[in-house]
């Protein structure tokens, strides 16, 4: 941080000389170690709150990271009853017979039945 990087060199004569004629030159030491103490607690301050907001920003990020991998895990476990279901489908299809025209051969023909036990008009 760099407090001075919009005050250029004329500008800073400028303003010690306006300071020294204030304040009277026996001032200007005593006025000095003050403005360098302020900079240094400004500049110490600056510093700690800068780690302590890389430190939360870094723990933002894992927080982050940790709810990105649970919700590809919930998308995961979402998807797996429809995964189930496509490969019990598959395994069910694979053991029906392929042509639908086929009759069952498990039992008799039910119209072969009705004819063999009924009386005929003839």
């Amino acid at each position: 941080m760099d407090i001075f990087s919009n005050i250029g060199s004329g500008e800073l004569i400028f303003i010690f000389i306006i300071i020294l004629l204030v304040m009277g030159p026996h001032r200007l030491p005593e006025i000095a170690r003050v403005v360098a103490q302020t900079l240094r607690k400004v500049q110490k301050a600056y510093q700690e709150l800068s780690s302590e907001f890389a430190a939360e920003l870094k723990s933002a990020e894992e927080t982050s990271k940790e709810v990105r991998e649970s919700i590809e895990t919930l998308k995961e476990v979402a998807d797996l009853p429809k995964t189930l279901l496509k490969t019990t489908v598959q395994a069910v299809t694979e053991e029906i017979p392929e042509s639908p025209d086929e009759p069952p051969t498990d039992g008799p023909n039910p119209s072969e039945e009705n004819a063999e036990d009924g009386p005929t008009d003839e």
